[in-house]
């Protein structure tokens, strides 16, 4: 009786011996598993200003204001109190925002220096960490910039700036190609002028038909060098915009910074981006095919007047100069106080007034330029035009051609 219950404690210690070492067993195996794992989150495209966000916040920035010169006269820098922004809390410390009289500003690393530049065709500013040398940016010395820059330009679509604007299209707008077909359509510029399709190397990320964010990668021409900043070891990153109402403009921004604050870039972008989208939009843009090149129209049908008239009637009355002479065909006589460049070394002509500061400003079509490069100060001429309005004080003329 003994052995046999011996025997029955034995085999019951060999069963649980047994259990137990199937339950290490088993632990182990279960222990040498890896750990589930969250999908990491695929972002649609060279999306980088939209992948993991940090939070935002309404934070205030100070407000830089920054001298702008033109055509015209320099304009002194602008007093604007601090502004209030949704911004990454973090970021707003770093930066500040620069701003001219025009409707855009632009964010940027604080203590940075800023300048502006304007014309018939539209404005520039420019913010870098190094001073800016306005006598240089309108001059041929300058070739542009080659380390860090924040740059936004506003191009004007009624003026010559079309001429840029119908680059722009041509290259990453193709819905509204139209647009590019008429300028070429004038024959001022030939149609190679407008490359058609994005630069090769860019990066693009459509938010619609009318916004694109870019990035220009390092020693590569692109969008981003389509602009005051020269290719370099750093890529350059920006948006462009069509703004569209009763004309139809493009707002670039290019953005190179140091290696130290590209974290800041997205935020440059992203603020732009809201302004732009909070301007009030007017009535929809005319149908520009639909309007005759200037050279196809006669001279005859033109509204006459002299550039002492001209300015006379706009000093008298702003308003019912505008009525008489903005947007119309004029032939404008007057005597020649001076033959210019713009910052764009686009040529304008300034016809004498009773005022030696407040010429009437005569921006001229490309084939104009080699006939004005024979004109001398005093020289009598026509200018057949389209009315401008005034700027400044000036009555501006637009796409102009010599007629005599």
């Amino acid at each position: 009786m003994e052995e046999k219950t011996k025997h029955k404690v034995v085999r019951y210690l060999f069963v649980c011996s047994l259990v137990l070492l199937v339950a290490v067993v088993i632990g182990i195996r279960l222990s040498e598993r890896p750990a589930p794992q969250t999908p990491a989150k695929i972002v649609d495209g060279p999306d980088y200003l939209t992948a993991m966000q940090p939070q935002k916040s309404w934070t205030t920035v100070p407000v830089v204001g920054c001298e702008s010169g033109g055509q015209a006269e320099n304009l002194p820098a602008p007093h604007g109190a601090p502004k209030s922004l949704l911004i990454e809390a973090k970021a707003a410390q770093k930066l500040a925002y620069y701003e001219t009289d025009e409707n855009f500003g632009v964010l940027a690393p604080r203590g940075w220096f800023c300048f502006g530049t304007y014309g018939s065709n539209g404005n520039s500013l420019f913010v870098s960490p190094e001073p800016i040398n306005s006598s240089i940016l309108f001059s041929d010395k300058q070739k542009g910039f080659a380390g860090p820059l924040v740059q936004l330009s506003h191009s004007l679509g009624d003026t010559s700036g079309r001429f840029e604007v119908a680059r722009t299209i041509a290259r990453v707008f193709p819905a509204h190609q139209d647009f590019v077909s008429h300028v070429v359509s004038e024959g001022i510029e030939d149609a190679t002028s407008f490359p058609s399709g994005p630069y090769p190397k860019d990066q693009l990320t459509y938010k619609d038909n009318e916004v694109v964010e870019y990035q220009t990668p390092a020693l590569t021409d692109g969008l981003g060098t389509h602009s005051y900043l020269l290719k370099g070891d750093r890529p350059i990153s920006g948006v462009v915009m069509l703004l569209i109402g009763e004309d139809t403009d493009v707002l670039q921004l290019s953005v190179r910074l140091p290696p130290n604050q590209t974290d800041l870039t997205a935020n440059i972008i992203q603020q732009i981006e809201k302004e732009a989208a909070s301007q009030p939009k007017s009535t929809p843009a005319p149908d520009i095919a639909s309007q005759p090149p200037l050279q196809e129209v006669k001279a005859e049908e033109s509204v006459q007047v002299s550039a002492l008239k001209l300015y006379a009637d706009y000093q008298r009355n702003e308003l019912a100069a505008d009525n008489l002479y903005k947007g119309k065909l004029l032939s404008v006589q007057g005597s020649v106080d001076g033959i210019r460049k713009d910052f764009l070394g686009e040529p304008y002509l300034l016809l004498a007034t009773p005022n030696e500061f407040m010429d009437v400003h005569a921006n001229l079509v490309n084939d104009a330029e080699q006939p004005a490069a024979a004109l001398a100060k005093g020289d009598s001429v026509t200018v057949l035009c389209r009315g401008g309005g005034m700027v400044l004080g000036s009555p501006m003329l637009l796409n102009c051609s010599l007629t005599k």
